[in-house]
């Protein structure tokens, strides 16, 4: 892996985990880079993590439950979503409940 690669990659991983919602310095769910495996207990409470891929393989078992962004290859591998969230905020119909304050 080259230098500038894992350097780009850190950058990146620290420029997504804005969207990493119950992150904090306390509770760290993001790892910049790693260098050891990830087992299924570390999906647990791991949201984003950048990898080499020379010296850092997934088992099958953890593949099946996270997204991959290959950067070298610039290609996304991700479980198929299943819910109906993306369905509401696509649908034509919106009905966004709003709270309104009065003081």
């Amino acid at each position: 892996m080259k230098k500038k690669n894992k350097r780009e990659i850190k950058q990146l991983i620290q420029t997504l985990s804005v969207f990493v919602v119950g992150n904090t310095h306390h509770n760290s769910m993001i790892q910049p880079w790693r260098t050891k495996g990830i087992s299924l207990a570390d999906i647990d409470r791991l949201k984003l993590v950048g990898i080499p891929k020379t010296s850092c393989t997934l088992t099958n078992a953890v593949e099946k439950y996270v997204s991959i962004f290959d950067y070298d290859a610039e290609t996304f591998r991700s479980p198929a979503y299943s819910g109906n969230f993306v369905e509401q905020i696509l649908s034509r119909q919106k009905n966004w409940v709003v709270k309104t304050f009065s003081y």
